[in-house]
């Protein structure tokens, strides 16, 4: 993990970093890229236990 900060005076109350961890899509070979930075849009299709998320929404609705 890399984590970078930045030292600042106008925010002496505050503390602001951002962090990077290597995996998830950074550990599959680039042939297989396209294929699995569609999974979440797929999944978001989908809906949850097979129902589409339209159908969902009516659900909470009433």
């Amino acid at each position: 993990m890399r984590v970078c900060y930045k030292c600042k005076d106008s925010l002496d109350d505050q503390v602001m970093f951002t962090g990077f961890s290597y995996g998830d899509l950074s550990e599959i070979p680039e042939s297989n890229y396209v294929s699995c930075s569609m999974g979440p849009t797929t999944a978001g299709e989908i809906g949850v236990c097979g129902y589409r998320p339209s159908m969902l929404l009516d659900m909470i609705a009433g």
